[in-house]
């Protein structure tokens, strides 16, 4: 047996060294627990230290067990809390002694935990200051260190804080194992906002695929969609991935974002691809009717798979592809005029056909709502509304394991047509509220119009709001929700549009014209960015990624809905990129 050990640790910032009296002891047995088997029982003791409202405090959190260790650091940024010299205290929590078991689920939440999760440990943070209780923190606190040997590189684990107002627990980051056990907190999201707050926190690894907790990674992913892919890339032939980071390990936008290169033989045309919320498994469709797969996002070190998958059979030209939140199984459009392909077995890294979903005419567009309850297929025709619910995981009509069911709602022949075909097709799903999308495109009557149309009560009675003409623009090319479900974003053949009104029902346009800066191309000299045929808006809500069509070049450019024209300058610029012709950008 491993005899826990206590220290203190010291940590230099500039010139002040802060003692990390903060030390926390947890146990789980060998290889780590599940909620189904019997927890050790953990150090007992808590710590404190003082917080500074200049200086980073840190605290020491480490487990020990028979069957390996792992060590975590508190991070409490330069004004966590206001009051200075306030207490923070740090004390263990066994898994026999959570206040919920990580197998509950509470009823009003979308976590999905279940008896698969693996226990790593658990603690409680409270702060005070002169005798009072602080219930927020000013600065979300950070988590880093070493897990035991056994959680892979590449593993994702989540962390989540205990709701006493829902009995349940709830994610708020997730966590990426690394080499030799080094582990990483991803950056903040509006739905992962991190630890935010005092309370109670177990830090697990989720079952296989139950995981809706999105990772956010800080990248884009471009496929070249046919055009020739860059020439630093190196790829002188087929197609590639466009894997680029965005941030940097701070979450602060880069000037010049990075970019790796997936190489695909043979691959002509690849015109879509999804990604799994953790970033483990990604899935591309290209013309040729091939599906095509990478991995590793996770890690920073992406790779391109040799596995494909074959879907001729189910249409004439792959058009797009859209993933389930679980990861699991995805949606693919071979532009055929009567189905959709199911994939199942992602996850597993062993991807089969597994079902297919009847569509009334050609769908082309894809988009799968954040909470996984619809899929939204468009096509020149209209757009058709499919609700999703899960069942038993059984044998599809084409074999693999199916865990859903598609249910056709609607089919929608009054929305604006797309002007451009595959991808997402101009559509958006509130990442809020799934019962909301816009739509972007043009009227039946006039190639020359741009409109966007708001669309509601899709989990029940799908309804069509009137088309608003977007000033300043003939096309409409692409669109993007904010992560509140507040805001759109509309790519056009003049620059970027923001439309208020998507939570309130009535959309506005934020400014009289497109908004289009200029920026320093690849020779130095001015660019008025121009045509966006895709777009991406940052998991955390800041910033809107721009794929430049006119310019090859890739923007992060500042969301800001009190500007006159609902944007700040460009933060970002990358130059020389493939730009798809359609709207499929992921960002993650």
């Amino acid at each position: 047996m491993r005899t826990t050990r206590c220290f203190v640790r010291t940590v230099t910032r500039g010139i002040t060294a802060i003692a990390a009296a903060l030390l926390l002891a947890a146990c789980g047995s060998s290889g780590g627990t599940t909620a189904s088997s019997t927890p050790t029982t953990p150090t007992t003791g808590s710590s404190t230290a003082t917080l500074s409202t200049t200086t980073a405090a840190t605290a020491a959190v480490s487990t020990l067990s028979s069957g390996g260790n792992a060590d975590l650091t508190l991070t409490f940024p330069a004004n966590t809390v206001s009051a200075a010299g306030a207490t923070a205290t740090v004390a263990p929590v066994a898994e026999s002694a959570l206040p919920t078991a990580i197998a509950s689920k509470a009823a009003t939440k979308s976590l999905v935990l279940t008896s698969g999760n693996t226990y790593v440990l658990a603690f409680t943070i409270t702060v005070t200051a002169s005798g009072t209780t602080i219930s927020t923190f000013n600065t979300p606190v950070t988590v880093s260190g070493t897990v035991k040997s056994t959680f892979t590189s590449g593993t994702t684990l989540n962390l989540a804080q205990y709701d006493s107002s829902q009995k349940g627990w709830v994610d708020v980051a997730t966590v990426i194992v690394g080499a030799n056990g080094a582990i990483t907190q991803t950056m903040a999201t509006t739905a992962l906002p991190g630890i935010l707050a005092p309370g109670t926190y177990v830090l697990y690894k989720p079952a296989s695929g139950t995981s809706t907790a999105v990772s956010n990674l800080g990248i884009a992913l471009i496929a070249n969609d046919g055009y020739s892919c860059p020439s630093t890339s190196g790829i002188t032939s087929g197609g590639c991935l466009q894997v680029v980071n965005i941030y940097d390990a701070n979450g602060v936008p880069l000037a010049t974002p990075t970019v790796k290169y997936l190489a695909y033989a043979n691959a002509g045309d690849l015109d879509g691809q999804a990604l799994t919320p953790d970033g483990s498994q990604g899935i591309m469709v290209d013309g040729g009717n091939t599906v095509r797969f990478f991995s590793n996002v996770q890690t920073g070190i992406p790779v391109a798979s040799t596995t494909t998958l074959d879907v001729s059979k189910y249409g004439g030209d792959g058009d797009s592809v859209a993933i389930m939140p679980t990861g699991d199984e995805a949606v693919v459009s071979a532009d055929s005029s009567t189905q959709l392909l199911v994939v199942s077995g992602i996850t597993a890294g062993k991807p089969v056909a597994a079902d297919v979903i009847t569509v009334p005419d050609y769908r082309d567009g894809l988009v799968i709502s954040n909470d996984g309850k619809l899929l939204l297929a468009s096509g020149y025709s209209g757009l058709t509304v499919y609700s999703i619910a899960a069942i038993t995981p059984k044998t599809g009509s084409l074999g693999g394991a199916i865990a859903h069911s598609f249910t056709q709602l609607a089919n929608l022949t009054t929305v604006p047509i797309p002007t451009n075909e595959d991808g997402r097709n101009g559509m958006a799903s509130s990442p809020k509220d799934s019962s909301r999308a816009v739509v972007v495109g043009h009227p039946a009557s006039s190639y020359s119009t741009a409109t966007i149309a708001l669309l509601t009560g899709l989990t029940t009675t799908p309804t069509v709001g009137a088309p608003v003409t977007i000033a300043g623009a003939g096309s409409a090319y692409s669109v993007a929700i904010t992560p509140d479900g507040k805001y759109a974003v509309v790519g056009t053949d003049k620059g970027i549009v923001l439309f208020s009104g998507v939570d309130t029902g009535t959309l506005q346009q934020v400014g009289t014209a497109p908004y289009a800066p200029t920026f320093t191309g690849p020779s130095g000299g001015p660019l008025t960015m121009g045509g966006i045929n895709t777009l991406g808006i940052t998991l955390d809500g800041k910033y809107v990624v721009v794929g430049d069509g006119s310019n090859h070049a890739l923007l992060t450019i500042p969301i800001d809905a009190t500007a006159a024209s609902g944007f700040k300058a460009p933060v970002g610029v990358l130059n020389g990129v493939a730009i798809p012709y359609n709207d499929q950008m992921v960002i993650h």
